[in-house]
């Protein structure tokens, strides 16, 4: 249904709770609480205890690819796309923007939104002669995020290769990644939490997560498991105070 705010702006409302809304946004809410969509494709979570959470959804994406256009090397490039379809990263006349241009290639990136308008991106590098794990963060105009370096930050460099990654976010704004790993001479699994400022939360060059002698573990894929919803919520981009 519709309600009008005390702007008089007409906003979709749904006050179900344990739901998934049919305004499309998957939210799971326990307490008294509404999920209002405005015309400017805003989100407002509205409390009981009288305060408001503001979330700005524009409708747009973010795009990553390995991208051959040098011929020295596969780089890694991204682009931004607003709810319009206008290319938002216009920095080489549309073709997107330099995520990592290093010397060697980079190759099978994989990209997820950040929580806060911007993106962790992490691939795969062969800047050393062998293959390692490399990240960023991006704002929402396409700037390096503070804490990581141009070209990216060392996620894993360990001896051996490093490959498949996978990534999600973790509830607090910083990422969890995953890959498969041959430091040892099988391939095993090794984790990581990386904090925004891109500072490693768990052991450096990754927390091992399967080992198994003598056999190779390969292709893994990560997910959160859902515990830290307060910190879900201060992790996101918001405008907080008394509810008008």
């Amino acid at each position: 249904m519709n309600e009008a705010d005390s702007a008089s702006n007409t906003r979709a409302v749904d006050s179900l709770m344990n739901f998934d809304s049919p305004l499309g946004y998957g939210w799971a809410f326990v307490h008294d609480r509404r999920l209002y969509e405005y015309p400017d494709n805003s989100i407002v979570i509205r409390y009981a205890c009288g305060f408001r959470d503001k979330f700005l959804y524009s409708g747009g994406a973010y795009i990553v690819w390995a991208d051959a256009r040098s011929a020295a090397s596969t780089d890694i490039y991204a682009q931004r796309i607003d709810h319009s379809g206008t290319l938002v990263w216009d920095a080489n006349n549309g073709h997107g923007i330099a995520v990592c241009d290093e010397a060697g290639h980079q190759l099978a990136p994989r990209m997820i939104p950040d929580g806060a308008g911007g993106a962790y991106i992490m691939w795969v590098d062969e800047r050393s002669g062998q293959r390692d794990l490399y990240g960023t963060r991006l704002d929402g105009e396409g700037n390096l995020v503070t804490g990581w370096t141009a070209n990216g930050n060392g996620i894993c460099t360990e001896g051996g290769d490093q490959d498949e990654p996978d990534v999600c976010e973790d509830g607090a704004g910083g990422a969890l990644v995953t890959w498969q790993d041959r430091r040892d001479g099988n391939w095993h699994i090794y984790a990581q939490r990386v904090q925004p400022d891109g500072a490693a939360m768990w052991t450096s060059q990754g927390r091992e997560v399967s080992a198994f002698s003598g056999a190779d573990q390969t292709f893994p894929r990560v997910a959160r498991d859902g515990w830290g919803s307060s910190s879900d919520r201060s992790a996101s981009p918001r405008q907080s105070g008394p509810a008008g």
